[in-house]
């Protein structure tokens, strides 16, 4: 295969964003970003012009979340034959890139084209920072192009999905100091005050907990519960990351979503500190 059209195309931008940088360089840096940031394979389809022209409007939307988690814009093809374009402008956070694909998968999506450069963002003034600055952040700006989508419903759809997968990443992200710390506070507590069961079972459940919160296991949500009679009830407020929000349920009966199942039932019978399980739903939001 003949790469000389990819190298001319990064090439040529990123010769663009350097001279630009006496005249625009907060875009200068927005374009050399975008350009270091995409996958090779993806610039052998694309002219300079085209690339710059699309990466000058999303420069434009740069800045336009303000102070929410994340701002997602759908854009349609301009002429037949063109893709479709999803971008996300959010905080720099991990699992954002994976996230995103595989809810554009799961929705019939095929990617065209991704770049994923984080920025250092100044908010006060809106530009783009060669290094870190009092006030500046860690902006992660999601450019997709995609095959278009067949119908409006399916782009409402893949939004609203985007949405909600964007918004359980900051949950975890956000959640995932505090759930570490209660899991450490068990672990003391037990140390302390160690439960009615046999020491050598606690002594094992206490080196698993351990070794989950040495960072091998990656916390998505936690609550507590109250045993209230033989139910587990949630105590209100408790939930961090995904199960923040107090109307996600991991777990099913039947069609219904439960707290507890009658596995739960038997183990509060027994003198055991630990259950290890697993949700046995697909997903961690119910359908509506």
């Amino acid at each position: 295969m003949n790469d000389t059209p990819f190298l001319d195309t990064r090439a040529d931008l990123l010769a663009r964003a350097q001279g630009l940088l006496a005249t625009e360089p907060s875009f200068g840096r927005f374009l050399r970003l975008s350009i270091e940031a995409t996958d090779p394979e993806d610039l052998k389809t694309c002219s300079a012009d085209l690339l710059e022209a699309l990466f000058r409007k999303s420069y434009a939307r740069l800045g336009k979340r303000e102070l929410a988690n994340h701002r997602i814009y759908d854009l349609l093809p301009e002429h037949p034959g063109h893709p479709e374009i999803i971008e996300v402008f959010s905080a720099d956070m991990p699992f954002i890139v994976d996230s995103m694909l595989a809810a554009v998968r799961a929705h019939g999506g095929v990617i065209r084209f991704l770049s994923h450069p984080i920025l250092q963002f100044d908010p006060q003034t809106y530009r783009v920072l060669d290094m870190p600055a009092p006030g500046s952040r860690n902006e992660s700006f999601l450019h997709l192009q995609i095959d278009p989508l067949p119908s409006d419903a399916a782009r409402e759809a893949l939004l609203a999905e985007l949405n909600s997968v964007l918004t359980d990443v900051g949950r975890v992200v956000a959640g995932w100091r505090p759930m570490l710390e209660r899991v450490r506070e068990i672990i003391q507590s037990w140390h302390e005050r160690p439960p009615k069961a046999a020491p050598q079972s606690v002594a094992e459940a206490m080196h698993f907990l351990g070794w989950l919160a040495e960072h091998n296991f990656t916390f998505l949500g936690m609550r507590e519960y109250r045993l209230e009679g033989s139910s587990l009830e949630p105590v209100p407020d408790s939930g961090v990351g995904i199960l923040e929000d107090p109307k996600v349920r991991f777990l099913r009966s039947g069609s219904d979503y439960v707290e507890m199942t009658p596995q739960h039932v038997a183990f509060l019978k027994e003198a055991e500190p630990l259950l290890v399980t697993k949700a046995n739903t697909p997903g961690p939001r119910p359908p509506p």
